[in-house]
């Protein structure tokens, strides 16, 4: 069975760069990205996801809001976000932590990969690790 990937990110290169990661790839079905809650919630009604890639950080709520409704929905996800130097608008995002929500509800970090012009490397991991969580492929 090939994956339907849902990705919820509002970053504009992020978003290329999580669909780049997965153009071409035998094991993906389709890959849907949404930048905002509101249009997750909308979009989950007509998009049946397998896997999910979120973003922390998202505009109308959290990737943990998203969490919840996958969850109830027994659909795989995980989370990414980036790790920042400096702040507002001189903040510089440096690094990519992939996260995951243990049985108490804390994130736990998996791995933190220094950020690259390869924002695709980065979505590749976080589905490699997806997989081993769930003890998936």
């Amino acid at each position: 069975m090939k994956d339907r990937i849902l990705v919820v990110e509002d970053n504009f290169p992020n978003m290329i760069g999580a669909l780049a990661a997965f153009h071409n790839d035998e094991n993906v079905e389709d890959v849907i990205v949404i930048p905002t809650f509101k249009e997750v919630v909308e979009k989950l009604d007509e998009f049946k996801p397998t896997v999910a890639l979120l973003d922390i950080h998202i505009i109308g709520g959290t990737g943990k809001d998203v969490g919840k409704i996958l969850k109830e929905k027994s659909i795989p996800y995980i989370y990414l976000t980036g790790i920042s130097i400096g702040s507002g608008h001189h903040a510089k995002i440096v690094a990519i932590a992939i996260k995951y929500e243990n049985a108490k509800g804390e994130l736990k970090t998996l791995l933190e990969i220094n950020k690259t012009d390869k924002d695709q490397e980065v979505w590749r991991a976080a589905y490699e690790k997806l997989n081993k969580i769930y003890n998936r492929k």
